[in-house]
C-alpha cells in the first residue's frame, strides 16, 4: 500500500492569478470550475507540463476561453509553485475542482474543493489512499452473459478474457465524480463516458487450454435470477492464468502488477516469435511513443509498456533481450534488433497500464451486519454495478445517463425501482478479526434489491430479509411464495453455512410496495422517512427452532395475513406488518397488519428469554394506533410521529398483549429494541421533542 496522499495547500488570487504551493511529489492534471447554482461543470483544462498520457481524453479543451491556464510553474525548485490564470467571469459563485496526477501511483485523483473563488482562496485536501493490489481473475461458469472465460476488475479498467481475445472496457476519469454528484443529490443526471476495445490473438489456436493458478481461499457465490441452472457457487478467484498452446510452441501467462494487467508470451526453443500477432479493434488510434504502445480511445489513453524480453541460460542465468514493438496498421508484432538464442526459451513481457482511465462504475453500500458463535462477521449491502456486470458486445465509444433506476428517467421523483441505482444484494463473510474474506455471495434478479437485516439461525444458515423489485428473484421449490406480487416485495432467504446454496427463499407481499417505508427513492423524504436510510428499515429474527420472524412496512391492502391475525385489514396508507415463517420458509405461521389510520412502520424485533413472547418496535403517525391499558404511555403523545413497542404472544392466536407509546409532542421513533435475561425491555430511538423524559442520575445532553 502506498502512503496516504494528503496535503494542505494554500492559494492566493490577485487579479485572476491563482498561485498554488503544492508538494513536489504531486502534479496537477486538470482544473474544473463548477457553477454552484446548478452544479454544472462549466470549464476544464489540462496543464501543459505533464506527460501526454496524463493529459489525454475529455479533459483537453485547449480552445475553451473559460479554461484556466498554467502561466508559470516552478516545480523543480525546493518550494515549487504553480500560477494559474483564469477568467474574471468566474470570480463568484463557482467552486474550484482539481484533478491531480500522483507520481506515487500514476493515477489521477479527482478532488472536490467546496470553496467559492473570491479575493483570497485557501485550498485543503482530504486524505486519499492509493492502493496497489493484485487483480482477481474470476471464472465465468455461466453466472454472466458473454463469450468470455474470466473477468478481471480494477479501478482503472475491466478486462474480459476469452480464449482468443482480451476485451477491455475503460471509462472517463470523471465518471466516478459524476456518479458521486448524482448519489449525493448535487446533480440529477450525468453522462458517463466509456470505451471498449478488443485485442485479438490473430492466427491463434481457437481452443487453448486455460489453467488457473494461485487460487485464493475465499470464493464467490452467485444467485442471480430464478433460473437455478445459472446459480453458481464456490468460484475461487485466481491471481494468474496460463494459456497453454495459444500458438504452436507459444504459451501465455497472465497475471497483474500494481493493479495492471500483465501478460507474458513464452516462446519455446526453435519457435519463430513472429507467429505472435495482436490485432486491435475499436481503438481511436495506435502509435509507438518512447518505445511504449499508446492506445487512444474516446475517453483517454492506455499504454502497453515497452516489452521486456529475456532468456535463461542452461546454468540459470537471466539474460535481457532487446525487444521492440512493430506496428502495422492495427496489428502488433515484436522484433529483436540484437537477435536472441533460438535454442533457448524466450519470454516476452509487456504490461497494460490504464493510468488515466477508470473501470466500470461499481460501488457498494453497507446496510446490515451480524456475527456467529465463532465470532465470524457477516456484512450485507448492495453492490451497484452500472455497466460493470455487463459484457460489452461491441467496441468503440459509448455513453449512458447515470440517473439511477432500471430504465427509469424519473428516479428523482419516483421509486418504481427503489433507490434508483442498479443493484443486487452483496453478502460477505469475514473471519473474526476481519482480516480474511471467507466468501462473498451476490443475490438478486433483473431489477433492484436491498438487504435490510441478516442473522444466523441455529443450523448455521444465514437468514436475510430485504426487498426486491425483480420478477425473477431466486426462490426455492416449495417456498411460501415463488412469484412477485407487484411493486417492491419483501424477500426472505436462507443461505447455507458456506453461502453456496439456498436453504430456502420466498417472496411475501401484495400489489403495492412492501418493505418500503414511505418512499424508496434516495431523494424523497416525508412522514416516517425522516433520515437517510429510513426507507430500508425492517428486521429479521430467528428462534431456537429456526422459525423466522420479520417486521416491516406495507402499502398493500392485500398483504397476506393469517386467519388468526390481530388486524386483518390495512388501517391507513401504510401499516406495519409482523409475520412468522416456519424454519424452511415454506409456510406462513402468523401474519398481521399493525397500524391506524395514518402511516405506521415496523422496524425492530426481540424475543423474550423463554421465547413465549416477541416484541415489535417502530414508528406511528396514527392517533388511533392499537393500544392497551396498564402501560407507560397508553395514548398517542402528539407531534408528527411517536415511537411504539408492542408485545405479542408467540403461540395460539398470537394475541397483542401490550402496547406503549414512546414520544413527546414533537417527532419520536423507536429504532431498536432488546430484552435482557430478566425480560426487561430496552429501546433506542430518536426524538426532536426536547422534553423527552429523562431519569435522574444519568447522562443527558438534549440537542
Amino acid at each position: 500500500m502506498h502512503r496516504p496522499i494528503a496535503a494542505a495547500h494554500e492559494g492566493i488570487k490577485v487579479n485572476n492569478l491563482l498561485v498554488l504551493n503544492p508538494r513536489k511529489r504531486l502534479q496537477w492534471k486538470s482544473f474544473l470550475f463548477r457553477r454552484e447554482a446548478d452544479k454544472k461543470i462549466v470549464a476544464q483544462s489540462p496543464t501543459s507540463y505533464l506527460p501526454a498520457q496524463a493529459r489525454a481524453g475529455s479533459w483537453m479543451r485547449p480552445n475553451n476561453p473559460y479554461c484556466p491556464k498554467i502561466v508559470k510553474d516552478n516545480l523543480t525548485k525546493a518550494k515549487p509553485t504553480i500560477s494559474i490564470k483564469y477568467p474574471s467571469s468566474l470570480n463568484e459563485g463557482f467552486s474550484l475542482h482539481l484533478l491531480r496526477y500522483s507520481k506515487v501511483s500514476g493515477n489521477p485523483i479527482l478532488l472536490m474543493l467546496q470553496r467559492y473563488i473570491s479575493v483570497f482562496l485557501f485550498i485543503c485536501f482530504l486524505p486519499v489512499y492509493a492502493m496497489a493490489q493484485s487483480l482477481e481473475f474470476v471464472r465465468n461458469d455461466g453466472q454472466w452473459d458473454g463469450p468470455f472465460q474470466y473477468k478481471a476488475l480494477s479501478q482503472n479498467g475491466d478486462a474480459f478474457l476469452s480464449k482468443t481475445s482480451f476485451t477491455y472496457m475503460v471509462g472517463e476519469a470523471a465518471n466516478g465524480y459524476k456518479m458521486d454528484e448524482v448519489h449525493h443529490g448535487r446533480s440529477k443526471s450525468e453522462q458517463l463516458r466509456f470505451h471498449t476495445y478488443r485485442v485479438h490473438f490473430e492466427g491463434a489456436n481457437q481452443q487453448p487450454e486455460i489453467v488457473a493458478s494461485k487460487e485464493q481461499s475465499w470464493y464467490y457465490n452467485y444467485f442471480l435470477g430464478n433460473d437455478s441452472t445459472r446459480w453458481k457457487s464456490n468460484i475461487h478467484p485466481a491471481l494468474a492464468l496460463d494459456y497453454n498452446a495459444l500458438y504452436p510452441g507459444v504459451d501465455m501467462h497472465v497475471t497483474s502488477q500494481n493493479g495492471n494487467l500483465k501478460y507474458e508470451f513464452i516462446v519455446a526453443p526453435n519457435t519463430d516469435p513472429d507467429i505472435i500477432q495482436l490485432r486491435y479493434d475499436g481503438v481511436d488510434g495506435l502509435k509507438i511513443k518512447d518505445k511504449n504502445l499508446v492506445i487512444s480511445t474516446s475517453v483517454g489513453e492506455a499504454e502497453e509498456l515497452m516489452p521486456v524480453a529475456f532468456q535463461y541460460s542452461p546454468e540459470g542465468a537471466r539474460k535481457e533481450v532487446a525487444c521492440r514493438y512493430v506496428l502495422k496498421g492495427n496489428n502488433l508484432t515484436y522484433k529483436f534488433p540484437d537477435g536472441y538464442d533460438s535454442k533457448l526459451t524466450l519470454v516476452i513481457d509487456p504490461t497494460v497500464v490504464f493510468c488515466t482511465l477508470t473501470g466500470s462504475t461499481a460501488d457498494n453500500w453497507g446496510y446490515t451486519a451480524t456475527y456467529d458463535d465463532s465470532g465470524n462477521f457477516y456484512a450485507g449491502g448492495i453492490m451497484l454495478s452500472y455497466l460493470g456486470g455487463s459484457y460489452p458486445v461491441t467496441t468503440g465509444a459509448f455513453q449512458t445517463t447515470f440517473g439511477g433506476g432500471v430504465d427509469d428517467p424519473n428516479y428523482a421523483t419516483s421509486d418504481a425501482h427503489g433507490v434508483g441505482f442498479a443493484s443486487d444484494m452483496a453478502i460477505m463473510k469475514l473471519n473474526s478479526t476481519g482480516s480474511t474474506r471467507i466468501w462473498a455471495t451476490y443475490l438478486g434478479g433483473s431489477d433492484n434489491e436491498q438487504p435490510h437485516s441478516i442473522i444466523k439461525d441455529p443450523s448455521g444458515n444465514l437468514v436475510i430479509a430485504g426487498i426486491s423489485y425483480s420478477n425473477n428473484f431466486p426462490t426455492t421449490s416449495g417456498a411460501y411464495d415463488v412469484s412477485v406480487n407487484g411493486g417492491a416485495d419483501i424477500v426472505v432467504t436462507k443461505l447455507n453455512s458456506t453461502g453456496s446454496g439456498l436453504a430456502g427463499s420466498t417472496y411475501i407481499g401484495g400489489s403495492g410496495d412492501d418493505g418500503v417505508n414511505y418512499n424508496g427513492s434516495e431523494y424523497i423524504f416525508g412522514n416516517l422517512k425522516h433520515n437517510y436510510g429510513d426507507n430500508a428499515r425492517s428486521e429479521v429474527l430467528v428462534d431456537k427452532s429456526g422459525n423466522v420472524y420479520v417486521t416491516a412496512s406495507t402499502k398493500s391492502s392485500n398483504f397476506p395475513v393469517t386467519s388468526n391475525a390481530f388486524q386483518s385489514s390495512i388501517g391507513g396508507g401504510q401499516d406495519a406488518v409482523v409475520m412468522k415463517f416456519n424454519s424452511t420458509l415454506s409456510s406462513l405461521t402468523y401474519s398481521t397488519f399493525l397500524g391506524g389510520s395514518s402511516d405506521d412502520a415496523g422496524y425492530v424485533l426481540a424475543l423474550d428469554t423463554a421465547q413465549t413472547h416477541f416484541y415489535v418496535g417502530g414508528g406511528t403517525m396514527s392517533s388511533n394506533f392499537p393500544s392497551t391499558t396498564g402501560t407507560w404511555k397508553t395514548t398517542y403523545q402528539g407531534g408528527s410521529a411517536d415511537g411504539y413497542i408492542a408485545r405479542f404472544g408467540n403461540s395460539g392466536t398470537y394475541p397483542l398483549q401490550k402496547v406503549t407509546f414512546i414520544g413527546t409532542s414533537d417527532y419520536d421513533q423507536v429504532y431498536g429494541v432488546q430484552v435482557d435475561l430478566e425480560n426487561n425491555v430496552y429501546a433506542v430511538g430518536q426524538t426532536l421533542g426536547g422534553s423527552f423524559p429523562v431519569t435522574s442520575g444519568v447522562y443527558s445532553n438534549a440537542g
